[in-house]
């Protein structure tokens, strides 16, 4: 899946932070939440599932790259339906939390308004903010 740069203030409501549903102020999107927390086990980077080292996320279907196709990182669904962001190391950056309410991304630890997922030219993106986006590379 692709990375693409977004500027938070240029999304539309449905898609940005200021709509409450998208909102990291909302409990069901906090990384509080233990649903959606590093230290539930489902999320965190030390299982197998979640590692580095699984194929399917350092070669395989779950990396995500940038527009010149360099690997930035790789995204993994729990068995609860939280998609989990990681850096190619396995640092968790963030999570779209599961139910289906927002495809907002929040961020892992602090519970900052990161991106969004959504539809470009037909394909499935993941959209960072400028400073989540470099904190995914941060950790490469």
């Amino acid at each position: 899946m692709m990375v693409i740069l977004v500027n938070q203030n240029s999304m539309s409501y449905e898609l940005g932070p200021t709509n409450y549903a998208n909102s990291p102020t909302n409990y069901e999107n906090s990384s509080t939440n233990y649903d959606y927390s590093v230290s539930n086990y489902n999320n965190s980077p030390s299982i197998y599932v979640n590692s580095p080292s699984k194929y399917e996320n350092s070669n395989g279907k779950n990396r995500l790259y940038n527009k010149n196709r360099e690997v930035v990182g790789y995204a993994v669904y729990s068995r609860r339906g939280v998609l989990n962001i990681f850096s190619v190391s396995g640092m968790r950056l963030g999570y779209i939390p599961a139910g289906n309410n927002t495809q907002s991304i929040f961020g892992s630890e602090s519970s900052v308004w990161c991106g969004t997922q959504g539809m470009l030219n037909g394909k499935l993106v993941i959209g960072l903010t400028k400073s989540c986006y470099y904190r995914l590379l941060s950790d490469q």
